[in-house]
C-alpha cells in the first residue's frame, strides 16, 4: 500500500526499483499469506466445534470428553451427563473410565451452559478436512467454514491478478487484457472477502439483523470487511479509466490494507 501510494503523494521518498521490484515483490508475500491465511479459516470451521465441551453450573467449570467419531457416529453432540457426589459414589470403576467426573454439590441447582472448545492441531478430534456426510450434516450450515471456503477462493482468484501485476507477466499496454487478467480478478477477489467478512459478522452475532458490538470476534469481521471493500474498490475503480479513479483506487488499497492489518490484529488477540 506505501509503495504505491507514497510516489503520488510524497516523490522524494521514491527509490531505484520501487515500482518495478518493491511493489510487485510485496504484492506477492502478502497473497501468499493471504492463501496460507486462507487454508486456516478453513481449518478453523472445521474445528472450532470439534473439542472438548465446558460445561459452566454454578460458576464451577465442568469438563467433560472429547467428541470424536469412536465415541459418537453421528456428527452431533449429545448433552453432556453432570453427576452429583451421591451419583459419583454410586457410580462403577466402569463408569468413571468411561464417563467424565463433575463435582459438585448435592443440593446444586441445574444451570448449564455447554461451551464447544477447538480441538487442536495433533489431537484426536482434530481433523484437516471433512467427509461426505460431516459436510452434508453439519458442515455446509457452518458459516464460519463457509467463510473460509470463500476467503481461500477468493485468494485464489486475487492470486491471478497479483501475478499479472508483475512487471514482463502481461503487457500493460493492452487495456482489454490488463481488465480481464488484472483488475477483474482483483475486484471479484475483494467482493469474495466481502463475502467471507459478512458472514463472519453474522456468526458473531446473536441475531442476523443485531450488531453485537460488545463481542471482540464483530469488530474483527468489520474491519475484515473495511479491507475488503478497500481491496474491492481498488480493483474496480481503473476501470473507469481516470486519473483521479486510479488515484483514489490506490488509495483504498492503502487504507483496506490498513483495516486488514488492525483485523488481523483484533483476531490474533481473540485467540
Amino acid at each position: 500500500g506505501f509503495f504505491l501510494v507514497l510516489p503520488l503523494v510524497a516523490s522524494s521518498t521514491n527509490f531505484v526499483g520501487e515500482t518495478p521490484y518493491a511493489t510487485p515483490a510485496s504484492s506477492v508475500l502478502g497473497t501468499v499469506i493471504f492463501l496460507i491465511g486462507g487454508w486456516a479459516s478453513i481449518l478453523e470451521g472445521l474445528n472450532l466445534k470439534r473439542g472438548a465441551e465446558m460445561t459452566v453450573t454454578e460458576a464451577m467449570t465442568v469438563e467433560v470428553i472429547d467428541m470424536t467419531e469412536i465415541h459418537q457416529k453421528a456428527d452431533t453432540r449429545k448433552q453432556p451427563r453432570i453427576q452429583t457426589t451421591s451419583n459419583i459414589e454410586a457410580s462403577s470403576s466402569t463408569e468413571h473410565l468411561t464417563a467424565p467426573i463433575a463435582t459438585s454439590t448435592p443440593n446444586a441447582v441445574a444451570n448449564e451452559i455447554a461451551t464447544s472448545q477447538p480441538a487442536l492441531v495433533g489431537s484426536s478430534t482434530f481433523i484437516w478436512w471433512p467427509s461426505w456426510h460431516q459436510f452434508f450434516s453439519t458442515y455446509r450450515y457452518d458459516l464460519i467454514f463457509l467463510a473460509g471456503i470463500i476467503q481461500e477462493i477468493g485468494a485464489i482468484v486475487f492470486a491471478i491478478a497479483t501475478i499479472t501485476s508483475v512487471p514482463g507477466v502481461i503487457d500493460f499496454t493492452n487495456t482489454l487484457l490488463v481488465s480481464i487478467s488484472n483488475l477483474f480478478p482483483a475486484a471479484f477477489g475483494g467482493f469474495l472477502f466481502l463475502v467471507a467478512s459478512v458472514l463472519q459478522i453474522i456468526d458473531a452475532q446473536e441475531k442476523r439483523w443485531k450488531p453485537r458490538i460488545g463481542t471482540l470476534y464483530w469488530h474483527v469481521g468489520v474491519w475484515n470487511a473495511i479491507g475488503s471493500l478497500g481491496f474491492l474498490v481498488a480493483g474496480a475503480l481503473p476501470f473507469v479509466q481516470s486519473e483521479g479513479a486510479t488515484f483514489q483506487g490506490k488509495l483504498a488499497n492503502f487504507w483496506g490494507s490498513w483495516a486488514f492489518l488492525i483485523g488481523s490484529l483484533l483476531q490474533w488477540y481473540c485467540v
